[in-house]
């Protein structure tokens, strides 16, 4: 959930914000329940989305780290994975630990390796199983893997587009591939959530992220758009809209064009409402807040702290949801400065190390 290149951009930290504060909504809504206003419930359902705007902001925010560091660091493949190993690992290592043995469910030494190694998400009963809303680490994992490459073959945001479209028809076709062969020993909950999860269908989004980078840090226009990519896509959404068919556009696909749109607006013209010193903050400890917020709600509920107050869910829901974020922020604040921090600084030691012997 991602990284800070040497160029900072604040209105990262506002997407990562809003990001956050979308998870936890939704979440907040599944243990709480519906409040009975359709529109609220629907909002707070979309929540899921917000996963989307993480991915979006990572690749962005990648793409220009890596794109700085390459230009004086003589190992920096090497030095790209060490600081995404430190960055991630720890925390989500200790909600490995956490919820493993707060939990009843029973892991195979199998599943408990593949969280170590995050490749989770190879396996349909494993990608989301062990740590809550490990899915999206596994996936950001192995899109770390898949940079280098990305970052040599799309020099350029109409080698993006290419990409984008590319993306999402191979999508389209695996989705159509195992959903006509399904795993027959998997169950069907499970087996078409880890369609939605799994790379493939992740992929598109971290696309539209370095085609933010491009638009934004690049300064390159939708004029550099092969003409027959950009009318193939237009007429694909098009076609989308008009059948309601989600063959090759999927609701993640669409949400993260609108939060393509929603970035590089704030990127272009700072809305004080929405960048400011609290949702920098945010932003800065939502990793940890993405880990952690699953605990605090557990043990909400353990302790029997659920609001209900007044007779209204609605304001209930609220007050919940209120409860969960602050305890979360102040939770979080503690893991940023004192687990994720140290740990990036013993990162960079180990860089510094490494490349002292290297040379």
């Amino acid at each position: 959930m991602e990284s800070q290149g040497a160029t900072h951009y604040a209105f990262v930290d506002t997407l990562r914000a809003i990001a956050i504060l979308m998870v936890i909504m939704v979440h907040s809504s599944q243990h709480f329940g519906p409040t009975g206003v359709t529109p609220i419930d629907i909002l707070a359902a979309h929540g899921m989305y917000g996963v989307q705007l993480f991915f979006i902001a990572s690749a962005f925010t990648l793409f220009l780290s890596y794109d700085l560091r390459r230009k004086r660091e003589p190992h920096y493949i090497t030095n790209f994975f060490i600081r995404r190993f430190f960055r991630i690992a720890p925390l989500y290592y200790i909600g490995l630990v956490y919820y493993s043995l707060t939990s009843h469910e029973n892991y195979s030494v199998w599943e408990t390796v593949a969280n170590l190694l995050f490749i989770n998400d190879i396996h349909p009963e494993w990608i989301n199983h062990m740590v809550p809303g490990g899915w999206s680490i596994a996936v950001e994992m192995t899109f770390y893997l898949l940079l280098p490459i990305l970052f040599v073959r799309l020099g350029n945001i109409g080698k993006a587009f290419n990409a984008l479209t590319i993306s999402l028809l191979i999508n389209a076709i695996l989705h159509f591939v195992f959903t006509q062969f399904p795993i027959e020993t998997t169950p069907h909950y499970a087996y078409s959530m880890f369609l939605y999860y799994w790379i493939p269908n992740q992929l598109p989004v971290f696309i539209i992220g370095i085609i933010l980078y491009f638009v934004v840090v690049k300064g390159e226009s939708i004029r550099q758009i092969t003409p027959p990519i950009l009318l193939l896509l237009t007429v694909l959404l098009f076609l989308h809209i008009a059948t309601d068919t989600h063959l090759l556009f999927s609701q993640n696909h669409l949400l993260s064009i609108l939060f393509f749109f929603i970035a590089y607006s704030i990127s272009q013209h700072k809305i004080h409402l929405l960048t400011n010193i609290v949702s920098q903050h945010i932003g800065k400890i939502s990793f940890s807040m993405y880990i952690t917020h699953f605990a605090v709600m557990n043990c909400i509920e353990e302790i029997g702290l659920i609001p209900h107050i007044t007779t209204n869910p609605l304001y209930d829901y609220i007050l919940w949801y209120l409860l969960v974020l602050v305890i979360t922020i102040g939770l979080s604040t503690i893991t940023y400065y004192f687990i994720e921090q140290p740990f990036q600084k013993i990162g960079r030691h180990i860089i510094t190390h490494y490349n002292r012997s290297a040379n």
